[in-house]
């Protein structure tokens, strides 16, 4: 075919392969993209090399395979785009008037390929594309906005992986200059990148005028998009995402509802075979998981998990985000399992976290935020089964997250505290100095870095308070006790007056204040201490919902405050409400099992110091009750030995407080129930969950329990 006429066919299939990619950008018709795919394909094929019109068709082709590779996800396509894009760039020349154009698309597909496997020199490459392209284009040239708009966006991904705030706030300039000299129609994209920008430093600043324009900006994106444009559901999402923030941080249930309100209609919007539908149910997922935290609503996570569950089941083979998806669900379920205790939850929910690290590769940008999630997930099932190997698990992950997270990066100072959190836990049960000093240390770090006024700086404070306490215990040094009070308090400031966590800083404060009131020496401080412990007790019991699990720790708290004043003063109503709250807290299904037994016992001893023997009789006798739960079969001999440590009289001061209350036969009862959980440990009558644990650790979870179901009730009818 002769060259000349090669070219006007040529010509023909590229015009006609931009008039349908043109068409596919406008409708999201995926039949349209794939056959401008083709044409354009055609084109390409046709010239011969060294036409001058083979880098506007190469570089073409490349646009339009990156954008069908963002809509499908198929590896294949943006490699084949990052092929084209760099022979369009090859093949034109440094003066060739549409260079910033190939290299602009080019950089594009770098980015996209970024997203999907996470190697920073990717990005690296799409920056140094970008700002070359920038260099060489016209000030006056239509592309001009769309190249400052995608620089911005690439140097924003830059600085979540970096923490470079001059990176940020560079993106900030270039997207609102783009915003600014952009025509109207590519304006509203433009704003997009403004919106997604601000809400970024908003997350890294805590400053809410950030994250207020981010939502007024998205709001008049999403105004200016007619309602069938495929560009709203992308910027529903995006409006949706800001507002769950300012949800977290204001605490306002309304900005949750609207993003909850504005997910449900994407996912409506779009039919079942659309591949991003996936994503979408994922977004609905999280913001349902968010009101969840708030309302403790169990209907909100079970259509949050039913909705990830739908959004895996709906991935083809190599997905290009399943280690997002995958993360979605395990989160889900291990926010039910925080809720119900359900182990069978807690071990799937670590199953799909695995999934997810094992889907992002060792290379992957995210790979720390899910390091960090399974370490979260392991140490959920350690307080629930009291397996040490899980917590040894959680750390281990937790310091591979921060580990792998470069210095500065935005999300490090997660990573830092929830490896903070599970050497305190450990230290708890070991006792080794080394992992409360490293414990304080990275609490101290992670504080420093986060920003003044962000909304989780309660959480961080509450954590330090707790690392310094249990190093007071350790060490006995004063300093430690004041700072840990100092803490606490900045804590409970700190926390907004109707978050749920504000009930927990209430209870850490409790309990710093009665450690000083029992260590100090001076009548006057002493106190001061234990009343301003019994005024935080009381807030904290009643901002924390009847029914929630945290309730019992904050009822055991309170209690002991209680008991401590009523000991110094000889104040017995004090000691009345400790006991009603240790009875509440004893029996509260759902609740943690080692704090429940210690409010058993806590409720009897005081009874039987009392002599007040039927009393005594019934607190013995839930405690008895719940040994079967604190020593599980489903653990290592070794953690049933530590959980049961001390409690080797306990059936026999049950017997006894029985036998006082002329109670003959339930004393018989008692003492037999009791001995047969502490025999059985010793002689190991009953075959070991944990082997099977080790093979199939979803079945023995929920193996598990089914026998804590059976177990933990306490029947109303032994308590006389």
């Amino acid at each position: 075919m002769p060259s000349e006429l090669r070219g006007m066919i040529g010509q023909r299939w590229a015009d006609e392969g931009r008039a349908l990619f043109d068409r596919a950008r406008s409708t999201g018709d995926l039949e349209s993209l794939d056959t401008a795919v083709d044409a354009l394909r055609e084109a390409v094929h046709l010239l011969p090399s060294g036409h001058p019109d083979l880098p506007g068709y190469l570089s073409n082709l490349g646009g339009a395979l990156g954008y069908r590779f963002d809509m499908r996800g198929r590896a294949q396509d943006v490699e084949e785009a990052i092929t084209v894009g760099r022979q369009a760039v090859a093949a034109a020349s440094a003066a060739h008037p549409r260079r910033a154009g190939y290299l602009q698309n080019l950089a594009v597909a770098l980015h996209l390929r970024f997203e999907w496997h996470g190697r920073l020199s990717d990005l690296d490459t799409a920056i140094a594309l970008g700002r070359e392209a920038l260099m060489v284009v016209p000030a006056d040239s239509h592309w001009r906005p769309t190249i400052q708009g995608n620089l911005g966006m690439s140097l924003r991904s830059r600085f979540q992986q970096t923490g470079r705030m001059d990176e940020l706030d560079e993106a900030i300039g270039l997207v609102r200059a783009a915003a600014d000299s952009a025509d109207p129609e590519a304006r509203v994209g433009c704003l997009s990148g403004v919106a997604m920008t601000l809400q970024l430093r908003f997350e890294v600043s805590g400053q809410l005028d950030d994250l207020d324009e981010a939502i007024a900006t998205s709001r008049e994106v999403l105004a200016a998009i007619p309602p069938d444009h495929p560009d709203r559901i992308s910027e529903c999402s995006n409006l949706a995402s800001a507002l769950g923030k300012k949800f977290d941080r204001v605490g306002d249930i309304s900005f949750i509802d609207e993003a909850i309100s504005l997910c449900r209609e994407v996912v409506t919007a779009t039919p079942a075979d659309d591949p991003n539908r996936i994503d979408l149910l994922s977004n609905l997922c999280i913001s349902l998981r968010a009101r969840f935290d708030r309302s403790d609503d169990l209907t909100e996570i079970d259509e949050a998990i039913a909705l990830a569950r739908e959004a895996v089941a709906a991935m083809p083979a190599g997905h290009t985000r399943r280690a997002g998806i995958f993360t979605s669900l395990g989160v889900c379920l291990r926010a039910r399992s925080e809720r119900t205790t359900d182990p069978g939850d807690a071990s799937e929910a670590i199953a799909w976290a695995r999934a997810a690290v094992d889907a992002a590769g060792a290379d992957h940008a995210i790979r720390p935020n899910l390091l960090c999630n399974l370490s979260v997930a392991l140490r959920h099932r350690f307080n629930l089964l009291r397996e040490l190997s899980d917590l040894d698990q959680a750390i281990a992950a937790g310091r591979q997250s921060v580990e792998a997270c470069r210095p500065g990066v935005i999300d490090r100072t997660r990573y830092i505290s929830v490896l903070a959190t599970g050497l305190k836990i450990r230290y708890e049960w070991q006792r080794q100095t080394a992992d409360i000093d490293e414990a304080t240390s990275l609490d101290r770090e992670a504080l420093a870095a986060l920003p003044e006024g962000h909304s989780e700086q309660a959480i961080y404070l509450g954590n330090l308070s707790l690392a310094l306490r249990a190093k007071f215990e350790g060490e006995q040094k004063w300093a430690d006790l004041d700072e840990a009070i100092t803490t606490a308090r900045a804590s409970v400031a700190a926390a907004l007056l109707d978050h749920p966590v504000r009930a927990a800083m209430l209870s850490n404060l409790v309990a710093v204040l009665v450690a000083r009131f029992e260590a100090s020496a001076r009548l006057s401080s002493r106190l001061v201490d234990i009343a301003e412990a019994v005024r935080a007790g009381r807030a904290a019991v009643a901002a924390m919902r009847p029914g929630h699990p945290w309730r019992v720790n904050v009822l055991v708290n309170l209690g002991i405050a209680l008991r401590a004043r009523s000991v110094w003063m000889g104040n017995s109503s004090d000691l009345a409400d400790a006991v009603a709250g240790w009875q509440e807290a004893a029996v509260l299904r759902g609740g943690p099992s080692m704090e429940r037994l210690t409010a058993a016992q806590q409720w009897a001893e005081v009874c039987a110091s009392q002599q007040n023997w039927p009393e005594a009789a019934d607190g013995y006798g839930v405690a008895v009750d719940l040994l079967p739960l604190v020593a599980w079969r489903g653990t290592t001999r070794a953690t049933r030995e530590q959980s049961l440590a001390g409690r080797g009289g306990l059936a026999a001061q049950a017997a006894a407080a029985s036998i006082a209350a002329d109670q003959h036969d339930r004393a018989i009862e008692l003492l037999e129930r009791g001995r047969s959980v502490l025999w059985s440990q010793s002689l190991e009558t009953r075959s070991d969950l944990w082997r099977l644990q080790k093979v199939a650790s979803g079945l023995a979870a929920k193996l598990a329990w089914i026998r804590e179901q059976l177990d933990r009730s306490v029947d109303p009818a032994r308590l006389n």
